[in-house]
């Protein structure tokens, strides 16, 4: 490769071991070389014609140290550039050999310093380097418009139109950062360069673009009913503004969601988004195996359906922060057991709503899904208001019209700790409450479908479980993981749930009682794969009784819709 008019050569072809340019440029008291191969070895007879054509393109090694001045560590590894799975022995091997030699250095190292003063050393010629500030900034390797976009994010302009702004070193890293996150562009290893007279650095950085047009398939392989088929298509352009367009598509046999939208950001005072998009999702709980081993208890047998529009306008906090106003409106189906024995047909509630929310959030978690570290919070606070129609299994439509409407607030947080001193061993918190003023629909059918849901666990949300539904709860859990292998781990959790008390227990008639308190336990052996997360988990709800057991294995994401009515 060329670099300043300069034609640099790897090192393996012109020179395996340059002690003479550092002997020559920096004349060290002490020079400790190590060698690794078997130096300037002649061609033999088995040599392959691979080896015989780098012979003939590389010089001869002067592998030869000064004398008096000098420690060589020689040890041949027989690897190649693709033994990957040696790296471990030959670093181990390595550090044998220098340790093997330490008595022959440490004797020609006359002067001793402690660590303390080496700090200090260290300290001191820190303070003579200039602060890292910057004024210049050279953004290359893109057409006007985008390259105006990444100048207005990473904000190295003034107002003033061919001035450019002052920037510590963190506020510019930050800001550089926060315009790759989204994988829009990428960018080569940035120049930085001091300029005496002005005390300041400029910024050299070449930009390159991601492909436009984006096809993503995937799904979920799962030993229940679950499966699902994923296909997403997305065009983005950058200009003044960030611009993406897309569909994405899930099909399974329970469920069923799709949308089609956009995105696009741009800077005001601030980075700013809009999104908007079409949604709609099928939830059919109706038929298909849930991976239970015992007898079902609390689940019951529902279907029910949503289409909604959705606007919103965002703007990033601090670090993997958002804030967030949505806007929905649509409606969404709810069909259920008639509460007549032997109906033919299932009762029919349709709820059209219009629904704003208001969120703070921020997520640090390392994985999407079966995540180690960091933490998932969420606070926000809805209105929702609209009308629930109600048509019975023996009627053609519907019979009642009446307005509905509520407000309510829930706060979301996941948090994984590592245990000091304890790196095979991590734990999970859970917490999450809900309180509302979730109205009565006309039946008690509608009434439990249409209110938030505690569902800390996948399995949980591939079934309907009544129980935990309520208008008012508040639920937790801690999730102990122990690592197996890298990448494999054993996740167990125990959550509980206490909610207000219901006048009714669904799908149950006469004298029984509802109860406030219900539990999950769960135990996960999950092994991250590159293309998506193994697992095989064993769930069970309530611990009265031995009902309610479910085993289940995933292969992939199984990713669930936002509801238009938010929670």
């Amino acid at each position: 490769m060329v670099k300043d008019s300069m034609l640099l050569y790897d090192g393996g072809i012109y020179d395996n071991f340059p002690w003479r340019p550092l002997d020559v440029g920096f004349r060290p008291d002490l020079i400790v070389g190590s060698i690794c191969t078997a130096g300037n070895t002649p061609p033999g007879e088995d040599i392959n014609i691979l080896d015989q054509a780098f012979m003939l393109a590389m010089h001869d090694t002067d592998y030869d140290l000064p004398k008096g001045r000098s420690v060589t560590v020689r040890r041949a590894v027989d690897v190649n550039m693709l033994d990957f799975d040696s790296a471990v022995a030959v670093m181990d091997a390595g550090y044998e050999d220098a340790m093997a030699v330490m008595p022959q250095i440490l004797e020609r190292v006359s002067e001793r310093w402690s660590p303390r003063r080496y700090a200090e050393r260290r300290e001191e010629f820190r303070a003579k380097c200039p602060p890292l500030v910057f004024n210049d900034y050279k953004l290359e390797g893109l057409s006007s418009a985008p390259e105006a976009y990444i100048r207005d994010f990473v904000k190295v302009d003034r107002r003033t139109p061919g001035r450019q702004r002052p920037m510590g070193f963190s506020e510019l890293r930050d800001n550089l950062y926060a315009v790759l996150a989204d994988g829009d562009f990428t960018m080569d290893f940035p120049h930085v360069t001091y300029d005496t007279v002005t005390e300041r650095h400029s910024l050299r950085a070449k930009f390159h673009t991601k492909p436009n047009f984006k096809i993503t398939i995937g799904g979920n392989v799962s030993s229940t009913a679950f499966n699902q088929a994923y296909i997403g298509v997305n065009y983005q352009t950058i200009g003044r503004v960030g611009q993406q367009l897309g569909a994405d598509l899930y099909l399974g046999p329970i469920y069923t969601w799709g949308t089609i939208g956009g995105r696009t950001d741009f800077y005001m005072w601030k980075p700013v988004f809009l999104d908007y998009s079409y949604n709609f999702a099928v939830r059919n709980f109706r038929h298909g195996s849930f991976g239970n081993i015992t007898k079902i208890d609390n689940t019951r047998q529902v279907k029910n359906s949503e289409s909604f529009f959705s606007v919103a306008a965002g703007m990033p906090l601090a670090h993997r922060g958002v804030f967030l106003i949505r806007a929905n409106g649509g409606h969404v189906n709810y069909r259920y057991d008639s509460d007549e024995l032997f109906a033919d047909d299932t009762d029919h509630s349709r709820y059209s709503f219009f629904g704003i929310k208001a969120e703070l959030a921020r997520n640090t978690l390392d994985k999407f899904l079966y995540p180690r570290r960091g933490s998932d919070l969420k606070l926000s606070g809805i209105f929702v208001t609209g009308r629930d129609k109600y048509e019975p299994f023996d009627a053609e439509k519907f019979l009642s019209r009446t307005s509905r409407q509520w407000v309510g607030a829930r706060l979301t947080w996941d948090k994984y700790f590592d245990m000091p001193g304890c790196s095979w061993f991590s734990l999970g918190l859970n917490v999450d409450g809900v309180i509302t003023n979730h109205p009565e629909f006309t039946t008690e059918g509608a009434t439990v479908m249409s209110m938030p849901a505690y569902e800390p666990v996948p399995h949980a949300q591939m079934i309907y479980m009544p129980d935990f539904r309520g208008k008012r709860f508040a639920a937790g859990g801690v999730m102990p993981t122990f690592d197996l292998m890298p990448n494999f781990f054993l996740r167990t959790g125990f959550y509980a749930m206490f909610r207000e008390k219901r006048s009714f227990v669904p799908g149950v008639s006469g004298p029984v009682e509802d109860k406030r308190w219900h539990y999950i336990a769960e135990a996960s052996l999950v092994y991250h794969t590159p293309i998506g997360p193994v697992s095989l988990a064993l769930t069970k709800y309530d611990l009265r009784n031995w009902k309610n057991m479910y085993l289940t294995f995933n292969f992939g994401y199984a990713i669930f819709a936002p509801k238009g009515t938010f929670y």
